[in-house]
């Protein structure tokens, strides 16, 4: 609410919003939806972008500040573990340590 009253349009937050927390799905756990209301409610300028999309976050930089008399939020959607197969969209690898040699193995296609 601050960087809104002072109109800090040189203040740019990214969210990675792949909607998944420590213990499961944000919707589950947490609700945060709809998180781009929330932001523009708190007087941010607000863009969503697929944050897998180089060209579109560049794109996106590029066109900064979004409103001269707002700071931006941008929310970038995006898949935990996104490349990884075996660690795509799972709330398990979120806070994963302590790997096995066969799950570090499977990382890099090879075998144990």
């Amino acid at each position: 609410m601050s960087a809104s009253k002072h109109k800090l349009s040189n203040l740019t937050v990214f969210v990675d919003y792949n909607k998944i927390q420590s213990y499961g799905p944000t919707k589950e756990v947490l609700d945060l939806e709809p998180l781009t209301d929330k932001w523009r409610a708190f007087g941010f300028q607000v863009e969503e972008v697929d944050g897998h999309d180089v060209e579109a976050l560049q794109g996106l930089v590029k066109r900064l500040p979004l409103n001269a008399d707002k700071p931006t939020a941008v929310i970038c959607h995006t898949i935990k573990g996104k490349g990884f197969p075996f660690a795509e969209g799972k709330a398990e690898w979120h806070h994963k340590s302590g790997l096995s040699p066969a799950e570090i193995a499977a990382m890099y296609g090879c075998v144990a």
